[in-house]
């Protein structure tokens, strides 16, 4: 099992030495790490040239900003390995991550795989590995529907996967993906925190900051589904809703802090 490492970067001098090394770190190595470097207008790409001489960090430059999706699948187009394995430029993996993992992305029938992730450092929460293997579990539908559980730092797909990033996306684009992965076949997550997100989910700073732009981003991605299957008609007002009313939540609960 060979895998590719796509990290799509944006101004991300300050951070993107810290995903790189957990990337070289790997007790299982990568086939390459494709280092996106997605039209920056700070020193990114001064950082990535310190690593010019490891062999398997390939930098692709996009001369102007296109968004995080058209990145990663600029990687994913780029990518020689059998697998596909995710990393945002201010996220980390375990040491171990693709080791263990790999059993799993023997199965011949698997498309996608996805696994937990934790704030604390390994230090502060280490991870403990059962002597038979992580969890494991189908991620349900119903939940994709209603939410993302899931960090991009996790996800691990065959290169070959029909499914890409919308490009059109540049708010909610990985919960688009996920959810239009789990209508067409499986995802399988291992029980166990294999990654480290450096920025809360729906935090002040970042592309999560932008609250009302990550809701436009969730309607879009429930808006087409109609074009998936036409029982969505029905449900797709209910979804809107709830997106609607989880959104005044966001705001009611930062106001109160």
């Amino acid at each position: 099992m060979n895998y590719s490492v796509i990290i799509p970067a944006y101004n991300a001098a300050a951070v993107i030495s810290r995903a790189i090394d957990s990337c070289l770190s790997q007790t299982l190595p990568p086939l390459e790490i494709i280092i996106v470097d997605d039209g920056s207008t700070d020193v990114t790409s001064e950082v990535l040239q310190k690593y010019s001489s490891s062999p398997p960090v390939v930098v692709i430059h996009h001369e102007q900003n296109q968004g995080v999706s058209a990145a990663r699948n600029t990687g994913w187009n780029a990518a020689q390995g059998e697998w596909v394995a995710f990393l945002d430029s201010d996220d980390e993996w375990h040491p171990q991550k693709m080791e263990i993992c790999a059993p799993f992305l023997s199965d011949g029938s698997l498309q996608c795989l996805c696994h937990l992730y934790q704030y604390a450092s390994w230090e502060e929460e280490p991870v403990y590995i059962p002597a038979g293997g992580p969890g494991k579990e189908t991620v349900p539908f119903s939940e994709l529907l209603l939410m993302n559980k899931m960090a991009t730092c996790s996800l691990v797909v065959r290169r070959d996967f029909s499914i890409r990033f919308d490009n059109r996306m540049r708010y909610c684009e990985d919960h688009d993906f996920l959810l239009r992965s789990g209508y067409h076949t499986d995802i399988l997550r291992l029980l166990l925190p294999l990654a480290r997100v450096h920025r809360r989910i729906n935090s002040r700073g970042g592309l999560s900051g932008a609250l009302w732009k990550m809701r436009k981003g969730e309607l879009l991605m429930y808006f087409k589904l109609l074009h998936t299957h036409f029982l969505f008609v029905f449900l797709i007002p209910f979804l809107m809703l709830l997106s609607l009313a989880k959104h005044l939540w966001l705001l009611i609960r930062r106001k109160s802090k």
